[in-house]
């Protein structure tokens, strides 16, 4: 459902030739400072400099005994942000110093200007906008949603969208024609699941709304960190996703190493992850030993308690899990009529209960367009109140341990109408609390290192998916490099016509293949080699001065290899010696011998146009309809959750649209195909 009112922000520069950026926390190279008392302030000036290093210029007295000063260091360029702030730490121990501060860089209170804010009520009731005059999170933050993938081009999250990857084994399932790979798009989950068809829920988007959505750009809806980044698990397709995709997907965002998946860069790795998802049933010890193992990395797994009025079901109620249950609008915050509820439940936080209309769901973004919202109703909806919370309470202080975050959401939530000892989500309190932890101020983001410079090879070579404008590498270079899954890498060589040439890639236990062209289309491939254990080899004579080097992974093959070029220079032919017979004109030299077919080089070019080839789940909550049966549903098409026998379901939303996919991969100008793995 598309949100009703739009807003056109307008901004008007008043001086269009004045380029000027505002700081980000202080004024740089100023500081506040108050001398002590009886003393002569050029004395003192002069005293500070000597013992700290920085020199102080008075701008002008301010009040109470209090001076504007630049601040310097003599010899050294002007002081950034970071640097002030060290300086002012330094001068505030100086014996000649009362006390002194930065001149720090305030803005509005932070209510954002999205027109669908006025429509959240559920970030009302938590207290949002004044929790938000505390933090709104940071841009080095990662959170992680293993759900039904993202519509990634959605304008609410495309700017928050750093990571994923796709860990639906099954094809079929998947929907998208293929099993595991690095493309997360969320290309629907629409099936027959048993109980008459279910639409498109594009859950995953909704969940990932409520968490982060793009806040005070004057569009749409806000989310709850207006900074961090989203790296996102699809682990449910049609029906739902099973327990091993849904596992490995989320130890993967903690660290873990998953055979087949490119490890996620440390950079990437998340703090804390949502699971809106569950099924019925204990903790499994699958579950379980991931779930420790997440925890033994210091992040938090947040999960759905479920939808079936019942008892909370897994994996909410395995341990060292923070679960939610569902709370409904309304003053008193009662208990959601089809919230799982028990003594596993840490917190309760708005879900919404549609009892008299869809608004007293939760709105957030949806799919299949980029600019859809709809209302949903669930624990899946209260969840990512709580994900995103511990976010912001993460920006605070990014020690906190789960007994931390544990005692803070019990310590500050307000009463809950039928939620026995339970209290609901009130985060202006929450971060308050937070604040205090690290003695009442939000501590200076750690500085974030300059990046070292790129490996040749380690990605360095990117973007080099096509023969034309591919790097040149150079006769006998070795070089390690790392292949993403459904890319090329395309290389340069000048070999020179009628000079040998071998090429090997070693890809490790990886399953690479390797092509020499002498141009970027199927009719330019003059060799190749496509075993299943990733050792390739090509040798052959150049038949033009510049050949093409084109490493492709087998379906979802991704990870490190290396490269290596041998060039021969062509020998030229000895002149007769004196006393042999020239050859008679006229007559055939003698044919040299047919060589041996190279069983590494397929029979013919590989076709390089065709793309590569390539028990369920599912999200514990949709949106309900008034009198809907337990489980999740959609907006206005409501579907119990399916169970068949084997499968924990985890069930997704019904939304009110069609799905909606993305063909192919961009960029990429070659794709081989393989002959059939027997």
């Amino acid at each position: 459902m598309m949100i009703a009112a739009r807003m056109l922000v307008l901004t008007t520069l008043l001086a269009a030739n004045i380029s000027w950026a505002a700081p980000q926390d202080r004024v740089p190279g100023v500081a506040l400072v108050k001398l002590s008392a009886g003393l002569d302030a050029a004395d003192a000036l002069r005293d500070i400099e000597a013992r700290t290093g920085f020199r102080l210029v008075e701008q002008r007295p301010s009040l109470l005994g209090w001076s504007i000063y630049d601040v310097s260091l003599p010899g050294q360029p002007a002081l950034d942000e970071a640097r002030t702030l060290d300086a002012v730490h330094a001068i505030a121990q100086d014996p000649a110093v009362r006390d002194a501060t930065d001149n720090r860089w305030y803005r509005a209170y932070a209510v954002p200007n999205d027109p669908g804010f006025d429509q959240m009520w559920h970030l009302d009731v938590i207290n949002a906008a004044a929790a938000w005059d505390i933090t709104t999170g940071t841009s080095a933050q990662r959170v992680g949603v293993v759900d039904t993938g993202t519509i990634r081009t959605h304008e609410e999250l495309a700017a928050r969208d750093v990571n994923g990857y796709d860990f639906i084994d099954n094809a079929n399932q998947a929907a998208d024609g293929n099993g595991r790979d690095a493309e997360y798009f969320d290309s629907g989950d629409g099936a027959d699941c048993g109980f008459g068809f279910q639409g498109d829920s594009f859950h995953g988007t909704h969940v990932a709304g409520t968490i982060l959505a793009e806040a005070n750009n004057g569009d749409g809806i806000a989310g709850l960190n207006w900074a961090a980044g989203l790296v996102t698990v699809r682990a449910l397709g049609r029906c739902g996703g099973n327990l091993v995709d849904i596992m490995e997907g989320s130890a993967w965002l903690a660290g873990a190493s998953i055979n087949g998946v490119p490890n996620l860069p440390v950079e990437d790795r998340v703090s804390v992850m949502n699971l809106s998802l569950g099924g019925p049933g204990g903790c499994s010890g699958f579950e379980q030993d991931t779930i420790d193992f997440i925890n033994g990395q210091n992040v938090m797994f947040v999960a759905a308690a479920g939808n079936d009025a019942g008892p909370v079901g897994s994996p909410g109620n395995c341990s060292g899990v923070i679960t939610v249950a569902a709370h409904g609008p309304g003053a008193s915050r009662p208990l959601s009529s089809f919230s799982n509820f028990g003594t596993s439940v840490e917190i309760v936080a708005p879900g919404g209960d549609q009892l008299s209309n869809q608004n007293q769901g939760v709105l957030s973004a949806l799919g299949p367009g980029n600019s859809d919202y709809a209302w949903y109703q669930g624990t899946s909806m209260a969840a990512p109140h709580v994900t995103g919370a511990i976010s912001l309470m993460q920006a605070i202080n990014p020690n906190l341990t789960r007994a931390d975050i544990n005692g803070l959401l019990a310590g500050t939530g307000v009463p809950c109408n039928g939620c026995d000892t339970k209290v609901s989500l009130q985060l202006d309190a929450l971060l308050a609390a937070t604040l205090d932890t690290v003695g009442g101020v939000v501590p200076e983001p750690e500085p974030v290192p300059e990046p070292e410079p790129t490996p040749i090879g380690d990605d360095g070579f990117e973007p080099n998916n096509a023969f034309n404008g591919a790097p040149l590498i150079g006769c006998g270079q070795t070089e390690d490099l790392v292949l993403a899954g459904g890319d090329i890498d395309w290389f340069r060589v000048d070999v020179g016509a009628g000079n040998d040439i071998t090429v090997t890639i070693d890809g490790a236990d990886q399953d690479f293949d390797l092509y020499l062209t002498t141009g970027g289309t199927n009719d330019d491939v003059i060799g190749g080699s496509q075993t299943p254990t990733g050792q390739e080899s090509v040798s052959l004579t150049a038949p033009a001065d510049i050949l093409g080097i084109a490493v492709q992974p087998w379906e979802a093959a991704a990870g490190a290899y290396s490269l290596s070029v041998a060039c021969d220079t062509a020998v030229t032919e000895p002149e007769p010696t004196p006393g042999e017979p020239e050859p008679t004109p006229g007559e055939p030299e003698p044919s040299p011998a047919e060589p041996e077919p190279d069983p590494g080089v397929v029979d013919g070019p590989p076709d390089l146009g065709a793309p590569l080839p390539g028990g369920p789940t599912a999200p514990a909550d949709d949106d309900k309809d008034p009198g809907a049966p337990p489980g999740d549903v959609g907006p206005a098409d409501d579907a119990p959750e399916s169970n068949a026998a084997g499968d924990a379901q985890l069930n997704g939303g019904c939304a009110q649209a069609d799905a909606s996919s993305v063909g192919g991969l961009l960029g990429l100008l070659l794709f081989a195909r393989r002959r059939r793995r027997r």
